[in-house]
């Protein structure tokens, strides 16, 4: 198996100081010396699998690149930086960087915060994939609640009865539920409008 792979972007030193370091501790680098303007070249060209941030400042560019890629190429961030506020933290956690370390690299054992960061990182991507589960199967839960409600009124049926013709009709059309109960809903809106 190939080592993953480290981008480092290092706004702060200007000199390849960390990437020996990160090589060192087995894994594979691509170095930047600034900020990119954008993602694209993060997610379509290096395609990294740790981000590395080595900055003096948790300055607000780098906040909004931070949130860029973990909404458009999630994978574990690391800032080295040498701001201490708790702002910058609280920032940082929230933008999802999973491990911010204070006072450099230098005597830091990289590799064991890389991986603590991307054992973070797996666990949070866990939770984040089970909670738009756990949104989705509550609002299919709603689009059938509300499809029920639609049949009982318009058939006189009981609840019970509502989801058992709920149930008959996705079978016979060979669809879902909450597809179902979609369809429903729209064929209501369409017949309160007229």
């Amino acid at each position: 198996m190939s080592p993953a792979y480290v981008l480092i972007i290092d706004d702060k030193t200007k000199q390849k100081e960390l990437e020996p370091l990160i090589k060192m501790a087995g894994y594979g680098t691509f170095y930047l010396d600034q900020l990119p303007a954008d993602i694209s070249s993060i997610s379509n060209v290096i395609k990294p699998d740790i981000l590395l941030i080595n900055s003096p400042n948790f300055s607000s560019t780098t906040l909004a690149l931070i949130k860029n890629i973990n909404e458009n190429y999630p994978l574990p961030i690391v800032v080295f930086s040498d701001a201490v506020d708790k702002d910058s933290i609280a920032r940082a956690v929230q933008a999802g960087v999973c491990a911010y370390i204070v006072d450099g690299y230098i005597n830091k054992p990289l590799k064991t915060i890389i991986e603590i960061a991307t054992a973070r990182f797996t666990e949070q991507h866990k939770l984040r994939i089970e909670l738009e589960q756990s949104k989705s199967k509550l609002q299919g839960r709603k689009l059938i609640d509300r499809a029920k409600g639609i049949l009982m009124n318009l058939r006189h049926l009981s609840e019970d009865e509502a989801y058992h013709t709920l149930r008959k009709l996705a079978m016979e059309r060979n669809t879902t539920m909450e597809e179902m109960a979609k369809n429903v809903i729209a064929m209501a809106e369409l017949l309160d409008k007229k």
